[in-house]
């Protein structure tokens, strides 16, 4: 399984501060190596009660939250996930390009 995650930037400020990247912007930070290892263990503390086929093996950080305006979003909130495919295709396919088949990173 995989995962588009968004950060609550508010929420990881202190984390930010501490490791001295406040002046970078939010498309550097989600692709900075502290902040991907800051939710990659926090993913992995999530998913240790949960069963392999429930477990996400890869994740991509993301800048910007959903949004009505950009498309990918219905009026009711929901998400819509062909909009959303046709966005985030090329990040996608990274994610799936180094899984083996036994579900772990290449």
């Amino acid at each position: 399984m995989t995962a588009l995650v968004v950060p609550s930037f508010e929420n990881i400020k202190g984390f930010v501060v501490e490791k001295g990247l406040q002046g970078l912007s939010r498309e550097e930070l989600v692709k900075h190596p502290a902040v991907i290892d800051f939710f990659r263990q926090k993913i992995d503390d999530l998913r240790r009660n949960l069963a392999p086929h429930e477990k996400i093996v890869r994740f991509a950080l993301i800048p910007e939250e959903f949004s009505l305006e950009d498309g990918e979003m219905t009026p009711t909130l929901k998400l819509k996930r062909k909009i959303i495919l046709e966005c985030y295709a090329p990040l996608i396919e990274d994610m799936y390009r180094d899984i083996d088949r036994t579900g772990r990173n290449g």
